[in-house]
């Protein structure tokens, strides 16, 4: 067993049964309005436990063949794995790109009190 297998079976050893079904979303939006907008959305509708945004990033990208540089904002939001179907088809709902940016991140470990806070607060 190489020593990254070995670190990766002992965090996951770590790991409660609740922590490893808790997921973070990162959304990239065109504004913090939109940002906004989409977090309260999928707070309102429990899909989400909270969301934080980060103002004024700039995004360098190739879209349709031609490179492309603007200005978003970030969403990330905490929530189970499980609703991941549903915050991405919501989130499709009412994003203004043609093909927004939705991503999973696993959550390896956390405060156990705060996992317990994200389950209570999500459908």
């Amino acid at each position: 067993m190489v020593l990254k297998d070995k670190i990766l079976l002992i965090m996951d050893k770590s790991k409660t049964k609740k922590t490893k079904s808790i997921i973070l979303l990162y959304i990239t939006c065109s504004n913090s309005y939109e940002a906004q907008k989409i977090g309260e959305h999928l707070v309102n509708k429990k899909i989400v436990a909270c969301a934080n945004i980060v103002e004024h990033i700039t995004s360098v990208f190739r879209w349709q063949g031609k490179l492309e540089k603007c200005s978003e904002s970030i969403l990330i939001a905490k929530t189970k794995k499980k609703l991941l179907k549903k915050a991405i088809k919501e989130v499709k709902s009412i994003h203004s790109y043609e093909c927004p940016c939705i991503l999973a991140l696993p959550v390896y470990d956390g405060y156990e009190n705060f996992i317990k806070w994200i389950y209570n607060e999500t459908i």
